[in-house]
Protein backbone atom coordinates (compact mmCIF):
# COMPACT_ATOMS: atom_id res chain seq x y z
CA UNK A 1 0.00 0.00 0.00
CA UNK A 2 3.09 2.55 0.48
CA UNK A 3 4.53 1.69 -2.81
CA UNK A 4 1.18 2.60 -4.16
CA UNK A 5 0.73 5.57 -2.73
CA UNK A 6 4.35 6.53 -3.64
CA UNK A 7 3.50 5.86 -7.11
CA UNK A 8 0.43 7.83 -7.42
CA UNK A 9 2.29 10.93 -5.44
CA UNK A 10 4.82 10.51 -8.06
CA UNK A 11 2.28 10.11 -11.03
CA UNK A 12 1.26 13.70 -9.50
CA UNK A 13 4.54 15.20 -9.78
CA UNK A 14 5.31 15.33 -5.89
CA UNK A 15 8.63 14.83 -4.96
CA UNK A 16 8.06 11.65 -2.47
CA UNK A 17 10.96 10.60 0.36
CA UNK A 18 10.17 6.46 0.92
CA UNK A 19 10.93 5.40 4.97
CA UNK A 20 11.27 1.71 6.06
CA UNK A 21 13.07 -0.06 8.15
CA UNK A 22 14.04 -2.48 5.25
CA UNK A 23 16.98 -1.89 2.73
CA UNK A 24 14.26 -2.64 0.23
CA UNK A 25 12.95 0.45 0.38
CA UNK A 26 15.79 1.36 -1.93
CA UNK A 27 14.61 -0.72 -4.32
CA UNK A 28 11.09 0.80 -4.29
CA UNK A 29 12.19 4.08 -4.52
CA UNK A 30 14.74 3.55 -7.28
CA UNK A 31 11.75 2.22 -9.06
CA UNK A 32 9.82 4.95 -8.68
CA UNK A 33 12.32 7.58 -9.00
CA UNK A 34 12.06 8.84 -6.27
CA UNK A 35 14.31 8.86 -2.86
CA UNK A 36 14.62 6.24 0.17
CA UNK A 37 15.92 6.33 3.53
CA UNK A 38 16.00 3.20 5.66
CA UNK A 39 15.05 4.36 9.17
CA UNK A 40 13.09 2.72 12.03
CA UNK A 41 10.85 5.85 12.82
CA UNK A 42 9.94 4.60 16.39
CA UNK A 43 13.42 5.15 17.47
CA UNK A 44 14.46 8.78 19.21
CA UNK A 45 17.03 10.01 16.41
CA UNK A 46 14.08 9.42 13.79
CA UNK A 47 12.95 13.10 12.89
CA UNK A 48 16.39 13.82 13.03
CA UNK A 49 17.13 11.69 10.33
CA UNK A 50 13.86 12.37 8.08
CA UNK A 51 15.01 16.23 8.24
CA UNK A 52 18.36 15.57 7.38
CA UNK A 53 17.11 13.51 4.39
CA UNK A 54 14.95 16.20 3.40
CA UNK A 55 17.68 18.82 3.48
CA UNK A 56 19.91 16.85 2.03
CA UNK A 57 17.52 16.73 -0.79
CA UNK A 58 16.81 20.35 -0.70
CA UNK A 59 12.80 20.41 0.12
CA UNK A 60 12.33 23.63 2.07
CA UNK A 61 8.72 23.11 2.66
CA UNK A 62 6.77 19.63 3.18
CA UNK A 63 3.50 19.47 1.64
CA UNK A 64 1.76 16.51 2.35
CA UNK A 65 3.14 13.83 5.44
CA UNK A 66 1.63 10.25 4.81
CA UNK A 67 1.91 7.64 7.65
CA UNK A 68 1.41 4.58 6.32
CA UNK A 69 2.32 1.63 8.55
CA UNK A 70 1.67 -1.53 9.29
CA UNK A 71 2.28 -4.60 11.90
CA UNK A 72 1.82 -8.07 11.95
CA UNK A 73 1.87 -10.88 14.60
CA UNK A 74 0.48 -14.19 15.26
CA UNK A 75 -2.56 -13.13 17.61
CA UNK A 76 -5.66 -11.63 17.42
CA UNK A 77 -6.06 -7.85 18.03
CA UNK A 78 -8.21 -8.52 20.84
CA UNK A 79 -5.33 -11.24 22.39
CA UNK A 80 -2.39 -8.34 21.69
CA UNK A 81 -0.92 -6.74 24.50
CA UNK A 82 -0.08 -3.16 25.85
CA UNK A 83 3.90 -3.48 24.65
CA UNK A 84 3.00 -5.18 21.15
CA UNK A 85 0.49 -2.18 20.31
CA UNK A 86 3.23 0.64 21.87
CA UNK A 87 5.83 -0.51 19.21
Amino acid sequence: MGAATAAWLGSEEAWVLLVDVLDKVHDTAAGLGQTALVCDLAMPDAAGRVLAALDAARIETLDVLVNNAGIGGSKSLADTDDAFCSR
